[in-house]
């Protein structure tokens, strides 16, 4: 089961590091391990579980590095060359930016299942609505399993 999650964009404190933040954007097992270290990531750990949350590739919709919201389209490229390499079972999207890139995707070129939830650090956000997401999430996951395992 391959799962792809993607959230806006990173947001490294100011003097971060080029090479820190380039390593971020291409090291998939790194990025994961950086996103643990933050709010929004301890907040989908929480959700999801550790086991969960190690299985997935995290990504962003824009590479541009910003603390404060950002003003800049998703990088379309990115996203659909992502898709296209990984080839994802399940999308899940943390934000409504990443939502909206996602829904642009040509559904011709993707036939997994989009799960999308509010950003993990949105105002309002609660503990239990993130729950009930990695619960969806999960049974998602079950489904998706069987479905898979009956048309082998």
């Amino acid at each position: 089961m391959k799962i792809l999650a993607f959230l806006q964009n990173p947001a490294f404190p100011e003097g971060t590091s080029q090479e820190t933040v380039t390593k971020y954007n291409n090291d998939i097992a790194y990025r994961r391990t950086v996103l643990r270290r933050y709010m929004t990531g301890q907040r989908i750990l929480l959700a999801l579980g550790e086991e969960l949350f190690e299985t997935i590739d995290f990504d962003n919709v824009i590479l541009q590095n910003g603390t404060i919201r950002v003003k800049t389209a998703p990088d379309m490229d990115h996203v659909t060359g992502t898709i296209e390499a990984l080839k994802p079972d399940l999308i899940l999207t943390f934000g409504s930016v990443a939502r909206f890139a996602i829904e642009q995707v040509d559904p011709e070129s993707w036939t997994g299942v989009h799960l999308a939830c509010r950003h993990p650090n949105a105002r309002g956000m609660t503990k239990g609505e993130l729950a009930q997401f990695g619960m969806t999430v999960k049974a998602s996951i079950k489904r998706l399993e069987k479905k898979n395992a009956i048309s082998r």
